[in-house]
């Protein structure tokens, strides 16, 4: 034999055996548990203090936005403004992917009402 045709052959065989073993060690193994995050209480105090106001205050504007006028760039009227304008200039694929953003949009409101709810029951639980 020659050396290059053992090399793969050796290739190979590793790669039958990595394969045939993962898909064993994949099937026995359910999904692992994260342990839990544990923090410092200066960890703590940071999260309590600064980050969750921060992102309150990021969610809140980016519901403030959604509800506004069609005068303001990002929000569910101007957007059907757009949608409006796309439609009678004739530009179908602009007009189907704004439409697609606007059928999003009510989920991305209930997420954001989530994502509030969840950070509020986190701060009353952890912060106190």
């Amino acid at each position: 034999m020659t050396r290059a045709f053992r090399a793969i052959a050796v290739a190979v065989g590793t790669a039958a055996m990595l394969v045939a073993g993962g898909g064993v060690a994949l099937a026995d193994d359910p999904q692992p548990t994260p342990p839990p995050i544990t923090l410092t209480p200066e960890q703590s105090a940071w999260v309590c203090q600064e980050r969750i106001p921060r992102l309150l205050d990021r969610i809140a504007r980016v519901q403030e936005r959604i509800a506004a006028d069609a005068d303001r760039p990002g929000s569910t009227a101007a957007l059907r403004e757009r949608l409006q304008q796309a439609r009678d200039a004739g530009r179908t694929e602009q007009a189907e992917r704004l439409q697609q953003r606007l059928d999003r949009r009510p989920a991305a409101v209930e997420r954001l009402a989530d994502a509030q709810r969840r950070i509020e029951a986190f701060r009353a639980e952890k912060c106190g």
